[in-house]
């Protein structure tokens, strides 16, 4: 760990070890993030069979998540003179979805699709009827407890069979998963996210910083 760039874990990765909401006061500046995923399942949220109240909560919850998702954000982090260093944040990658009725499975595609996650959902009813709306390159249906590449599953607060599922998913032969359970109806997005530091020395390479750039990314 010698060297004045970013170390593993980066500022922000002591909040995913805490039960709370709380976010650092860190110096960050906003980028662009196509959320086309978000936007086009809050326009097919008419043709699922959700009342008119669950489709607005619905239509609300993805306008916030999009305007607080981790994408949006860079932090700016400190560093010696001619060097720059800065946080970037990227999808976890696959998200298991399980909930027993299909608004809650929405708040969970909701919060992947705002992560720049792809969704992987069990087989059932309820499941494959909201999955035929989604688009098959960010959507699986899958026994998940025997999927081996699923980076976080998300638990609605009203299902039953966690503690099975728990055990079945610790039998895989494969990366351990973190469990997110609802919290205040919604998932920690910070949770769903990768960091993903970088660090460019431009004294050292003579303004070339292609041979002095070190990005790194903690899981």
């Amino acid at each position: 760990l010698s060297g004045t760039g970013p170390k593993a874990g980066g500022p922000l990765y002591l909040y995913r070890l805490v039960n709370t909401q709380a976010q650092p006061q860190s110096q960050l500046s906003k980028k662009v993030v196509n959320f086309s995923l978000v936007d086009n399942f809050v326009n097919c949220l008419n043709q699922l069979d959700l009342t008119a109240e669950q489709v607005a909560a619905l239509t609300n919850l993805a306008a916030e998540l999009k305007q607080h998702s981790p994408l949006t954000e860079q932090v700016n982090l400190p560093g010696p003179t001619g060097e720059r260093n800065f946080m970037l944040f990227a999808a976890r990658g696959y998200v298991g979805c399980l909930a027993n009725s299909l608004y809650d499975y929405c708040v969970q595609v909701i919060h992947a699709y705002a992560t720049g996650n792809q969704v992987i959902m069990p087989v059932d009813g309820v499941a494959d009827a909201l999955g035929s709306h989604l688009p098959k390159s960010s959507y699986y249906s899958h026994d998940l407890t025997t999927v081996n590449l699923i980076h976080a599953v998300l638990v609605s607060a009203d299902y039953t069979d966690i503690a099975k599922f728990k055990l079945d998913l610790a039998k895989r032969d494969s990366l351990l998963t973190h469990i997110l359970p609802a919290a205040n109806g919604g998932y920690n997005l910070h949770l769903l996210v990768t960091e993903r530091t970088v660090s460019i020395n431009v004294t050292a390479t003579g303004g070339n910083v292609q041979l002095m750039s070190i990005d790194d990314r903690v899981e």
